[in-house]
């Protein structure tokens, strides 16, 4: 149920619907526990467990696709039977224990909990992300009218607290897993969750209506949904190769439970809105892809490869994964006022154009590491302003996509599949996970040095020429799909 967006008492943060300030501070401390651990994973992976940088960072781009892929069951979930505010507590749990379980393996530091701990910790973790992402998401749109003009500068607010948490995770986690030993990187992440958790409870029901289902079958789903999804992942992270054919499984489930809405309850319009939606979904794919890289090639860049040395301070290698969103923080807000200022003289871009210029400028910032990485000289390290430069560029990038495209998929969606949209808008993140960890292994295949900054230029380079590619295409098709998407009120 939608909230009145029209009764000035209702308004609160900014100008805009109530309850708007409570899910960005929950979501704020959810991020902060995922980003931190994030940060942390494929080094710990690396250095505490001796784990081949390939093999690290296959597993890693495996739990990250799992996380953002049960978005899909998750969104479903959230549409038929739980309601979006009790599955987005529900997900914030399990995150908690997976979380906890994190600490546990790394104090008993055995082979049983590398092999046991390790990937149920994983699991859990990646299975509460499904269950609260597209949830919590959902209730965000569901705040506004469709053609509130609001909507997106909501995001934005959305957008910035994400980033605060992301922010502030690889600073202090990545300084405690450092300083101190990786369980207390690990535990400050799950204080994090649990403060959202807490946030969460005190928000009440803002755009949230009752679950669609009661009784009997809700107690039997909170008990039987965690159990069965935390354990398909927990399998599947043990052989991390596999992880790909459950995504493809996935999202067939997805487009299933899409046709099936487009064949009983979609007119032509909404079914032309849901195509463009699936392209978007696409071509957002494709950036994470070299956005998700932060998270493997350039984390083991950094660890290997960058002289962190920055003035007089030395940054913690899980550190640098602050930069994206220092400048998320830092751009967010003048984004937002130039869209404003671009829709009241009429042009501001439609979203097609909007995801084509993140694109490009996310290929940018690859073709920029791939010539000064091949350029180091021998025995060389990487300046930590070229990193930074870097993820300067692909911020600019996620700022012209990420954002709006929540705000653009919340506008496609129709109300009795918000949150199965949001859940294939996640969905890229998976897939784009995924794909992004397929490369990065490949970087450190046939015996390649990590050390060597040389050894990166040529993935970099194909990545680049990979996005500009996409983008070029989505330029063709642009007008076409921003006149579809004006047809959304």
């Amino acid at each position: 149920m939608r909230s009145d967006t029209t009764s000035n008492a209702a308004r609160t943060l900014f100008d805009h619907p109530k309850g708007l300030g409570s899910l960005i501070i929950s979501e704020l401390w959810e991020r902060f526990g995922f980003y931190g651990m994030r940060s942390l994973l494929v080094l710990y992976l690396i250095d505490r467990l001796h784990m081949p940088s390939g093999d690290a960072t296959t597993l890693y781009g495996a739990f990250a696709a799992m996380a953002f892929g049960m978005s899909i069951p998750g969104g479903i979930l959230a549409d038929r039977i739980f309601g979006t505010r009790r599955l987005a507590f529900l997900g914030g749990a399990i995150v908690l224990l997976g979380h906890g379980l994190m600490v546990v393996q790394d104090v008993a530091g055995s082979a049983t909990a590398e092999d046991i701990g390790l990937p149920l910790a994983l699991a859990c973790i990646a299975t509460g992300t499904g269950l609260f992402k597209p949830s919590i998401s959902a209730r965000v749109g569901n705040l506004y009218a469709r053609d509130d003009q609001r909507r997106e500068a909501g995001f934005y607010l959305f957008y910035i607290g994400i980033n605060a948490g992301a922010a502030l995770a690889p600073l202090i986690c990545g300084y405690l897993g450092h300083a101190y030993g990786w369980r207390y990187g690990f535990a400050a992440a799950g204080a994090a969750m649990a403060l959202g958790l807490v946030t969460m409870a005190l928000a009440g029901r803002a755009s949230d209506a009752a679950p669609p289902c009661s009784g009997a079958t809700l107690l039997a789903a909170t008990l039987a949904v965690p159990i069965a999804l935390a354990g398909t992942a927990f399998l599947l992270l043990r052989n991390p190769d596999s992880v790909g054919w459950l995504l493809a499984a996935i999202l067939l489930v997805g487009l299933a439970a899409l046709l099936r809405h487009v064949r009983h309850a979609a007119d032509a319009d909404e079914r032309r809105r849901l195509l463009v939606a699936l392209l978007l979904i696409f071509a957002a794919a494709t950036f994470w892809s070299l956005h998700e890289q932060g998270g493997s090639t350039l984390n083991v860049l950094a660890a290997k490869a960058v002289d962190l040395r920055l003035g007089w301070v030395t940054l913690q290698p899980a550190q640098t994964q602050f930069f994206n969103a220092l400048f998320i923080l830092m751009g967010a807000p003048l984004f937002a006022i130039l869209w404003r200022r671009l829709r009241l003289v009429g042009a501001d871009p439609a979203p097609p154009y909007k995801f084509a210029a993140g694109l490009m400028l996310a290929a940018a910032a690859f073709a920029l590491l791939a010539m000064t990485t091949a350029n180091v000289a021998h025995g060389g390290k990487l300046s930590l302003l070229w990193l930074a430069l870097a993820y300067l560029l692909e911020t600019m990038g996620e700022l012209c996509l990420a954002t709006p495209g929540y705000a653009t998929m919340s506008r496609l969606a129709p109300v009795k599949a918000s949150g199965l949209i949001m859940g294939l808008w996640l969905f890229s993140l998976s897939a784009g996970n995924y794909i992004g960890g397929r490369i990065a292994a490949a970087t450190f295949t046939g015996g390649a040095n990590p050390s060597l900054p040389a050894t990166y230029s040529a993935t970099f380079l194909q990545v680049a020429g990979y996005g500009a590619l996409v983008a070029v295409l989505l330029l063709i098709l642009a007008p076409r799909l921003g006149r579809i998407i004006a047809t959304a009120r």
